[in-house]
């Protein structure tokens, strides 16, 4: 069986990387079944399957009518809530009817989550975001963590990173600008200071400009993610819990968490299955008990990374997709 990911972004965007990038590799390396590739418009023909993640323009919808008239079955996966329209604007109702259309001609719907499901109103099949295990190696965790003992740095290294985001839906790094004043008064009692990695340094100092504790800018690569990180202490992320941040995955503090670095966090849905290695909320109480206790902070990274190895393993995401590819083939509901 071959199948075709059409995805919306390209490998530097976190949900097509460990959403399609990721398990087609590691789904050709796990079965001998089912032959996994981009979607290629010259291949239509060899298709038995093609998953459209997270893209429905206009062409799409075209596409995917064409395919159905083939006999090729259609899957879609969703991984955030593309439904929520704040602003209610033209744009946003002609892109929630182009949503409703894919959906509507879809043989199959994955999620990350059930809150997402839900919202497609059709039977879903949930699939959890793949881990870049490959990422989190023992050469990104060696290089930097013993350096850092070696300089005996007084100063707490606070980290957050993530997309640049948007003021309408609200999400990304506007959402540091609500801890800036505990952060603040913190800075009082503890020498801090916080970097953030992300993708517009315009943004970073509008949404920082009130800080009070010194701060930095890394511009995001997926080449220097992991090295920068190995520099920190506390990855916090806060976030404004609205209808498009309540259903995102949890991938954010999976990947602290796997390259050695403890989470304080705000607590939405997917992070929950995480509750017991991460904090949530009481921003200066839990950065101050990590700060004091360093044993506090190794126990929650080790506990948490093997829970993360043994959820999100390669064989396992694998596995779901290779299930949810043979239903959609076969046109079976969850």
């Amino acid at each position: 069986m071959k199948v075709a990911f059409k995805p919306f972004g390209k490998a530097n965007t976190a949900s097509t990387r460990l959403r399609v990038f990721l398990p087609i590799k590691h789904i050709n390396i796990r079965s001998q079944e089912i032959s996994c590739q981009l979607f290629n418009p010259n291949k239509i023909g060899d298709y038995s399957l093609v998953i459209f993640q997270k893209t429905y323009t206009a062409e799409d919808i075209e596409l995917a009518i064409s395919l159905k008239k083939q006999n090729v079955k259609i899957a879609f996966d969703l991984c955030d809530n593309h439904f929520f329209n704040p602003a209610h604007s033209k744009e946003g109702n002609e892109r929630n009817e182009r949503l409703r259309q894919i959906i509507d001609l879809a043989d199959a719907i994955s999620v990350s989550n059930k809150g997402l499901g839900q919202l497609t109103e059709r039977n879903y099949t949930i699939i959890d975001d793949m881990v870049e295990f490959s990422v989190h190696n023992s050469l990104a965790r060696n290089l930097f963590r013993p350096l850092s003992k070696l300089t005996k740095r007084k100063r707490l290294q606070l980290v957050w990173f993530g997309s640049a985001g948007s003021e309408v839906p609200r999400f990304g790094m506007i959402d540091i600008e609500k801890i800036v004043p505990e952060l603040n008064e913190l800075s009082m009692q503890i020498d801090l200071e916080l970097s953030v990695i992300s993708n517009s340094k315009e943004k970073f100092k509008q949404y920082l400009a009130t800080a009070r504790f010194p701060t930095c800018y890394y511009e995001w690569r997926k080449t220097t993610f992991p090295y920068i990180m190995q520099r920190q202490d506390i990855t916090l992320i806060p976030i404004d819990v609205n209808p498009f941040t309540a259903y995102k995955t949890n991938n954010r503090p999976v990947s602290s968490l796997m390259l050695g670095i403890p989470v304080v966090a705000d607590k939405i849905e997917s992070y929950e299955v995480l509750s017991e290695f991460i904090r949530f909320g009481n921003w200066k109480q839990n950065i101050e008990a990590y700060w004091r206790n360093p044993l506090l902070r190794s126990n929650d990274v080790a506990r948490g990374r093997e829970f993360i190895r043994k959820k999100y393993n390669e064989e396992v995401i694998s596995d779901q997709w290779i299930s949810f590819i043979k239903k959609s083939i076969k046109n079976e509901s969850e």
